[in-house]
């Protein structure tokens, strides 16, 4: 009877010996990043600083832009509004004289794009050495972000054989991270430096209202509307 007991006391002893061993012991099969942050964390999306630029010909003869080039600055502006940073440079070769600002071209490039809603104060003009170039063009630069998606694995590179542990896959999130990097207007808005507009309190306060009465919140089809599938392809 005692030699019983002693059995199973050495016995208990083992296995929370082996518990302790196994709460102790570090997991070779969990990569140290999974305990921290969530899978999407683990395909991050970069953000690159870049440099837009346009070239414009310039008349040596009036130092006014060469006819038909309006179009191509205020599409290169229109550009510029939508994801430029900082201020937009116009740089004009520094034969013209020692004062950016009093080359006619600079002037022509600052109108139109004052025209298209950019501030004189956010175009800025420079002089740069064109190496004795007689045809040195006038230069419109700014600059812009990018948003650069992860590496994702081929899925011959996984082994999903390996269950030697309850993660998730290497790749798991990497293609949701590489759709998202091709959608986002302005990488920068990755920063979050950006504040947010204030919410429309009147419209929360009116979409409670239509849920407390028990009415749709969404958006109701018109008369012209239809849900039917397309049997087109049938």
């Amino acid at each position: 009877m005692h030699h019983l007991k002693t059995s199973g006391l050495i016995g208990a002893l083992a296995v929370a010996s082996m518990l302790g061993a196994c709460a102790t012991s570090p997991n070779n099969f969990v990569p140290a990043d999974y305990q921290t942050g969530t899978t999407l964390d683990r395909n991050e999306i970069g953000v690159g600083e870049t440099s837009q630029r346009l070239e414009l010909a310039i008349d040596s003869r009036s130092a006014w832009l060469r006819a038909g080039q309006e179009d191509r600055v205020r599409a290169f502006v229109s550009n510029y509004r939508r994801s430029g940073h900082g201020v937009l440079i116009v740089a004009v070769p520094s034969s013209y004289g020692a004062d950016p600002y009093s080359v006619a071209a600079v002037s022509e490039a600052r109108d139109i794009a004052w025209a298209e809603g950019v501030a004189f104060d956010d175009v800025r003009a420079r002089a740069y050495d064109a190496g004795g170039r007689r045809d040195a063009p006038l230069i419109l630069t700014y600059q812009s972000y990018v948003a650069i998606a992860p590496y994702c694995p081929e899925k011959s590179q996984v082994r999903f054989s390996d269950i030697r542990s309850n993660n998730d896959m290497p790749a798991l999130g990497c293609s949701i991270r590489v759709n998202q990097a091709a959608m986002i207007a302005d990488p920068s808005d990755l920063f979050g430096n950006r504040p947010l507009d204030e919410g429309d309190a009147l419209r929360r306060q009116a979409q409670l209202e239509l849920f407390r009465e028990g009415q749709p919140t969404g958006a109701e089809r018109g008369d012209d509307e239809t849900s039917a599938v397309s049997t087109a392809v049938n």
